[in-house]
């Protein structure tokens, strides 16, 4: 699935993304302001299963978890994947991922995933022409990935400037155009 916004969907588990015994990934997606009728329950969840045997994978590169109403991730035993490029914040809570997952470069709320260029830090969500969840220029999340998919979620190629930014949207300064005055 990719280049994809899932926004204010409501169901009993997995209100954006449910992957049930099957192998999925996400890419340069957005999953905002979802619900969960389920207490415990997540916005994103992978579970191996009933009649299902082996492992379950979720691979989900560059995408943006915000302002859910409920846990944002549950990865079940029996899955893996790769998590890299994300930012999770501003969700009831962040919720786990299964041992063994490979993250790598994320921005998650309620501390930094193990791996290497994971961090806790407000990403500094701002709302621009483009639409909302874009990163300020201050955000810890711009410039921080040394790889990442292009184009974002908006077809802008990426990265904009030396690295790639963690989340769906690249950040791209403002264009400012200065035209010469002409006084007559």
């Amino acid at each position: 699935i990719a280049h994809t916004a899932l926004f204010s969907n409501t169901a009993a588990a997995g209100a954006a993304l449910l992957v049930d015994g099957g192998n999925a990934t996400l890419h340069d997606a957005l999953l905002a302001q979802n619900a969960i009728i389920t207490p415990s329950a997540s916005v994103v969840r992978v579970t191996l299963g009933d009649e299902v045997t082996g492992t379950v994978f979720l691979t989900m590169t560059q995408v943006t978890v915000a302002s859910n109403g409920a846990q944002a991730l549950a990865y079940g035993s029996g899955t893996l994947g790769a998590f890299t490029n994300n930012v999770v914040w501003a969700n009831t809570a962040r919720g786990s991922l299964a041992a063994g997952m490979v993250a790598a470069c994320n921005d998650t709320q309620g501390g930094a995933l193990a791996g290497s260029g994971n961090i806790s830090a407000d990403p500094l969500f701002t709302t621009t022409a483009r639409g909302g969840y874009r990163l300020s220029e201050a955000s810890p999340a711009v410039d921080a990935c040394a790889s990442g998919d292009s184009p974002d979620l908006d077809n802008f190629a990426r990265p904009y400037r030396g690295a790639f930014d963690m989340r769906a949207f690249e950040f791209a300064r403002p264009l400012h155009l200065f035209l010469p005055l002409i006084m007559r």
